[in-house]
């Protein structure tokens, strides 16, 4: 992600990795150990799946982030024949896939909001 940022024209000075939290509510915290309370006020923009896009948001607001924007990813196909029963083989399971990843994010965000996370 960071060298697709550079090739789009973001300063590499301008690109934080961060490698610590083991969940979002960690990773919020540690980005605002980073930045301070005057990074409160900095825009912030956050790139993860469209699923578990409003925990994240929530989770930097919580932290006193005020200027937080999120950035869907998407998984891209390619053009080439993928020959029949393509429903069954990608349609069926990526749907499956997408129920499960709802579920599962209905799920983090009632216990993010009962542990006071978000």
């Amino acid at each position: 992600m960071a060298d697709e940022l550079e090739l789009r024209g973001i300063e590499p000075v301008r690109i934080v990795r961060l490698r610590e939290g083991r969940n979002t509510h960690a990773q919020a915290g540690a980005v605002r150990a980073l930045l301070g309370d005057a990074g409160r006020d900095q825009r912030l923009a956050l790139v993860t799946t469209g699923s578990h896009m409003r925990r994240a948001v929530l989770c930097f607001r919580r932290e006193g982030f005020t200027h937080v924007a999120g950035i869907w990813t998407y998984t891209a196909s390619g053009d080439e024949d993928l020959g029949g029963g393509r429903f069954w083989r990608y349609g069926f399971w990526a749907n499956w896939r997408a129920q499960i990843e709802h579920l599962r994010e209905g799920v983090a965000l009632a216990v993010y909001q009962a542990r006071g996370w978000i």
